[in-house]
């Protein structure tokens, strides 16, 4: 496994992307099958994907003006199967002392990342991780565009970092701000791309809500 490239797939889980899920965002399911292809490449071609999980206690202050979503070991705080890859490092934010992640890096498809903060670099681990490999290029897509995929991006450009950001796969709570921020973006030096830029046009046939429910059971890591 090579880390010169990174895909970041961010909080791809139950709750988030599937219609029933406990704070779905709206249009997430019909990106999945562009999230599942775009994971599919970097598996392919032997690039890491580093995974985000929002991941809170059933307690959490975040239910106090938001529905109850994501909550650790429920059905929805799962990631959505197809946005698993095999082998796969899961991590607690905060919980491992300094590990080795070159090589953890070279030894797994995926490294998951459970945080509790939303914007993803507020948790001092993922950023921790992207020192250590020090990735030439990121890739980000998932949810939310707002909250999740363009605060990354632009903490990854700070850093240095080329960054594309897949706009065609990435759903926000508010589509207009989102685009506002994609021409930010754009001006700051990310690349705007779609999956058939990075993968062809050869993205499986969108799901039904029907076939969405019966996978419903997310895979917890």
């Amino acid at each position: 496994m090579n880390f010169e490239e990174i895909y970041l797939d961010i909080d791809t889980q139950g709750d988030l992307m599937l219609p029933d899920g406990g704070l779905y965002v709206q249009g997430a399911a019909a990106i999945l099958p562009r999230i599942r292809g775009l994971i599919q490449h970097a598996h392919d071609e032997q690039a890491l994907v580093i995974s985000t999980m929002q991941t809170y206690p059933a307690d959490a202050q975040e239910f106090d003006h938001l529905p109850k979503h994501c909550v650790e070991g429920s059905t929805g705080w799962g990631k959505v199967p197809v946005t698993l890859v095999k082998p796969y490092y899961d991590v607690v934010a905060e919980g491992d002392e300094q590990p080795d992640w070159p090589t953890i890096a070279k030894e797994h498809a995926q490294i998951i990342v459970r945080k509790r903060e939303l914007p993803p670099f507020e948790t001092t681990l993922l950023g921790e991780i992207f020192e250590a490999l020090a990735p030439e290029r990121v890739t980000i897509f998932g949810v939310t565009s707002d909250f999740g995929v363009i605060p990354s991006a632009e903490y990854l450009i700070a850093k240095g970092h080329r960054v594309r950001v897949v706009f065609d796969a990435m759903r926000g709570v508010s589509d207009d701000n989102a685009a506002k921020d994609q021409t930010r973006l754009q001006q700051d030096g990310a690349e705007l791309v779609t999956t058939a830029d990075i993968i062809g046009s050869n993205v499986r046939r969108r799901p039904t809500s029907r076939s969405l429910a019966s996978r419903r059971k997310a895979v917890s890591p």
